[in-house]
């Protein structure tokens, strides 16, 4: 697996469900000029927060100093997993509804 990597002005932070047995990573950005103890900055959450969140931290930076944006702080919630393709599986037990048990792919089902 790769070596993972934090972008300048992020965070990233390790969650575990006991209820599902699911670690979590939480990744965090800042806007430019972040002040903790300022007014307070709107939060956009992105529950696809692997690639969504690389990319939004990427592009919103120059817009927050351009000022085509107003300063928010950037939350991606994903999946701390090794193989990238269980995070489909994974996702549609979280944002859908089902009534029977998810498997990973190379699981046996029940």
């Amino acid at each position: 697996m790769p070596e993972r990597v934090t972008l300048d002005g992020t965070e990233v932070h390790h969650l575990r469900s006991e209820a599902i047995g699911q670690d979590y990573l939480v990744n965090v950005a800042f806007p430019p000029g972040y002040d903790p103890v300022g007014d307070p900055y709107p939060v956009v959450y992105l529950t696809d927060g692997g690639p969504a969140f690389t990319a939004m931290s990427a592009v919103t930076p120059l817009m927050h100093l351009s000022g085509e944006l107003k300063p928010f702080i950037t939350v991606g919630i994903t999946y701390d997993i090794k193989v990238s393709l269980h995070a489909i599986t994974l996702r549609n037990r979280d944002l859908t509804h089902s009534a029977n048990k998810t498997a990973l792919a190379g699981d046996d089902m029940p």
